[in-house]
């Protein structure tokens, strides 16, 4: 039977003797938490870049819903895989079907321009890659052993590596002539000289590889659709992988046990009956809306940022000039209103997609509006970059949270994460400056590690050896189902009503963390536990 979960430690994990885990193990369950985050690490940061303006230029509403897609896909997949992974199939070959079938999806999905295809084949997508998030947790607890859920965190941050590497690689990718973000890096700290060295060596011995691999006719120019090919790509490889982990078979139920006992599905939900539990579950699903605007808006809230920027720090230089370049200006002025408030009337909303086109109004753009032009758009290509900065906090901290939830509870530990999402949508609210927006993506690390880790780890804690996938499941259904659907679509519907107002998008993600902090608070009341144990079939923990 599931556990209560009012028996869920508050401090500590399970402090019997752990038997040893060999390195092999280990490194084979990191190499697998790089490649689950790296197919999402690619894909998701990017895809409002290839859906809006800079691509296919849909609507607010049509992003909203396509990015909804991964929230309907925790809500149809996990329970279903699930309970195969927990009762019929060995998990290790659900989550090579998973990927395998996945990746393939994707590539399809980078072939089409209009919303319902695309639609549709990302809903499939991620219905096959919602549930393997819970899986990988599943079989890392079950390699592990109860005895060594203490090096689980140590293990979930290779995901948080692979997030990163996906993120500077596929900038690299876009970015492959200039290296701008990495410009930038070596800029801050003082290296330009060794940048150049480095940008010279690269274009002379890298660049034409690369450039005669994108003169063959399926591949192309880098572009932001690439961000689903080479996530495809990398998910059928992943999905091959999949087939050499741990051996991890089900566990099926007996004809003797009730209805409930024999689904696990329906044994999961009896977790709820204790009011903690449930109030973990509620909290979790509403900052599961948090996330789902952060993965919606954020992208597009950074690159307006550093546009607003930027275009203040040209007109700052052009002002000072004497005679002062008029055109100049009003091509300036014209950024400025359309990049502050998302507004313009019809004509000089034309006059402004025209930029694209290198003419304003019937004449062309000058040479200084071009160069000036290129400043305002080279944020473009390097957002994904500056995303990592969110999960490399996230890699440090990661290794924090078993210290703070032996030292403070999870409990505490939880309330210091939905903090720093508020903190994070506060700051957002006032919008400048631009470093200071840069600088409030590493509160991810806070926000995500320290709320949601232990999250899993208390879920997991309270659940019986038969039920771990579907509790996980369950849980993931919750955060990245129902908070995603209802976040997606509310980022969507901000978006089409706001503009680029994003003082107004961010007050709503604000209040509602603040209340969900106020209730964690208050109700979640954990008290010791001693989980039931359930004699697991033979695995393969090598």
């Amino acid at each position: 039977m599931a556990a209560p979960a009012s028996s869920v430690a508050s401090s500590s994990p399970d402090d019997s003797p752990a038997p040893n885990i060999g390195l092999g193990l280990r490194i084979r369950l990191s190499l697998m938490m790089i490649l689950q985050y790296y197919v999402w690490g690619i894909w998701l940061p990017m895809l409002a870049q290839h859906l809006g303006p800079n691509g296919l230029n849909l609507s607010g509403s049509e992003i909203g819903w396509i990015f909804s897609v991964y929230g309907l896909g925790a809500i149809a997949g996990p329970f279903l895989f699930g309970q195969i992974a927990d009762r019929y199939l060995a998990t290790e070959k659900v989550l090579f079907g998973c990927h395998l079938v996945g990746g393939l999806m994707l590539i399809a999905a980078s072939e089409f321009t209009t919303f319902w295809p695309i639609f549709l084949l990302m809903l499939i997508y991620c219905c096959l890659y919602m549930p393997t998030m819970g899986l990988t947790n599943s079989l890392t607890f079950r390699a592990l052993g109860e005895g060594n859920q203490n090096l689980f965190p140590g293990i979930r941050l290779w995901g948080t590596l692979g997030w990163i590497a996906a993120g500077l690689t596929f900038t690299m990718y876009l970015d492959y002539n200039e290296l701008g973000f990495f410009r930038t890096i070596f800029e801050l700290i003082g290296l330009t000289g060794a940048f150049e060295s480095i940008l010279g060596w690269w274009r002379e011995t890298i660049v034409p590889a690369l450039q005669s691999f994108h003169a063959l006719p399926f591949v192309g120019e880098p572009n932001f659709r690439d961000c689903l090919r080479v996530a495809g790509l990398v998910s059928v490889v992943y999905g091959l992988y999949c087939l050499t982990l741990p051996h991890t078979p089900p566990i099926p139920a007996k004809e003797t046990d009730p209805i409930d006992k024999r689904n696990a599905v329906l044994e999961t939900l009896t977790l709820m009956r204790d009011r903690s539990f449930a109030v973990l579950v509620i909290v979790a699903g509403l900052i599961g809306i948090m996330l789902a605007f952060y993965f919606a808006c954020e992208n597009l809230f950074l690159e307006n940022a550093w546009k607003r920027a930027e275009i203040a720090r040209l007109q700052a230089e052009a002002r000072a000039e004497t005679p002062p370049d008029n055109d100049f200006l009003a091509f300036l002025d014209l950024a400025e209103k359309v990049e502050a408030t998302g507004s313009a009337d019809s004509v000089e909303l034309e006059n402004y997609t025209n930029l694209i086109n290198n003419k304003i109004a019937e004449r062309p753009l000058s040479d200084r509006e071009k160069e000036a032009l290129k400043r305002i758009k080279k944020i473009e290509p390097q957002i994904g970059a500056y995303m990592t900065i969110g999960q490399i906090a996230e890699l440090v901290l990661m290794t924090l949270v078993p210290i703070s939830i032996r030292q403070l509870g999870y409990k505490t530990t939880m309330i210091i994460g939905a903090s720093a999402w508020a903190i994070r949508f506060g700051l957002s609210i006032v919008g400048q400056p631009f470093a200071l927006m840069v600088g409030t993506i590493g509160l991810h690390g806070f926000a995500f590690g320290f709320f949601f880790v232990p999250a899993q780890m208390y879920v997991d804690k309270a659940a019986s050896e038969d039920i771990k996938a579907s509790a996980q499941s369950f849980l993931l259904f919750i955060i990245y189902g129902l908070g995603t659907v209802l976040g997606s679509v509310l980022a969507g519907w901000s978006i089409d009503a706001f503009g680029k107002d994003w003082s107004a998008i961010w007050t709503g993600p604000f209040v509602l963390t603040c209340l969900c902090i106020v209730a964690f608070l208050l109700l979640f009341q954990p008290k010791a536990i001693v989980a039931p144990k359930t004699t697991l079939p033979n695995s393969d923990i090598a």
